[in-house]
């Protein structure tokens, strides 16, 4: 006997079985039913010693009862639908950093800069040393630390954060396939393998 509710109210969920989405409103540790509406409605005699979700299905006006092994979480599914069914922009974290070091490297700090994509402000120059703001792109930046720490020979000082999200030049951005089963495979759904459900055809 299993009694822990392994969703939460307000959750997401679809059905894998009957394929409804909905959100859970109520949970029963176990099923607290009549007999009646056991024989009459759960179809696939699910277990009475599990907790049985309260759940409002999605585009009706009536509640369905069931159990945890119904379930998968909707979430996964629908990021994947909506980004397959409408144009979107692919986008990379940009870093703002601030760069102080010796006047002699400021030249090719700021080379290096242009080459990684970033920005900069006017450098600052004081008593031979320079210090230089602006941000410059994740992808093209990870090593850069120990690259400028090399130039400059271990006294230059580079601090970094997290400076938001920009567009990804075209052509720049690299695609990678999904790893595992595809929210958005069907056929690979272990339940259409057991012969629970079936895809649909036209």
């Amino acid at each position: 006997m299993n009694t822990q509710a392994k969703f939460a109210i307000g959750q997401t969920i679809q059905h894998l079985l009957f394929d409804y989405r909905g959100v859970i409103y109520d949970v029963d540790p176990v099923f607290l039913g009549s007999e009646e509406w056991y024989e009459q409605v759960a179809r696939s005699r699910p277990p009475k010693d599990e907790p049985w979700y309260r759940v409002l299905v999605d585009g009706s006006d009536h509640v369905v009862h069931s159990r945890p092994g119904n379930f998968k979480l909707a979430t996964n599914i629908a990021l994947m639908q909506g980004l397959t069914a409408t144009d979107t922009i692919l986008l990379e974290p940009f870093i703002a950093y601030r760069i102080t070091g010796p006047e002699a490297i400021v030249g090719k700090v700021t080379s290096d800069i242009i080459e990684m994509r970033g920005t900069f402000e006017p450098a600052e120059m004081s008593e031979g040393q320079f210090v230089l703001q602006g941000r410059f792109p994740l992808a093209t930046s990870m090593d850069y630390a120990i690259r400028l720490s090399g130039l400059a020979g271990g006294k230059a000082k580079m601090t970094l954060g997290f400076d938001g999200y920009e567009e990804c030049p075209p052509g720049l951005g690299v695609e990678r396939e999904y790893k595992g089963i595809s929210p958005l495979d069907r056929s690979k759904y272990i339940l259409l393998m057991r012969g629970a459900i079936t895809l649909a055809t036209t």
